[in-house]
């Protein structure tokens, strides 16, 4: 869950940040670049957003196949995560 919810905030935070930027934050002497970059390791590092939301589903004994809403699964997944802490 933890791999999940980092990797979508580290999209969500480099994008905004390039941005703001504008065409800087696409050009190699700005830290922005290598964020933006970087993001995209973590997002297929160990399977995309959907294959982890589907492991996360299936670990916590939900089928594949039922359809659980996004803002449904973060609720479940948001709660777990901090109970975990």
């Amino acid at each position: 869950m933890g791999k999940l919810y980092c990797s979508e905030v580290m999209y969500r935070c480099a994008n905004h940040a390039v941005q703001l930027h504008g065409g800087y934050g696409l050009m190699k002497e700005y830290d922005v670049e290598r964020f933006y970059r970087d993001q995209k390791l973590l997002d297929i590092g160990e399977g995309t957003s959907e294959i982890q939301r589907i492991v996360i589903a299936r670990h916590i004994g939900a089928s594949a196949s039922s359809e659980l809403s996004e803002t449904q699964f973060d609720v479940i997944g948001y709660s777990l995560l901090v109970k975990s802490l």
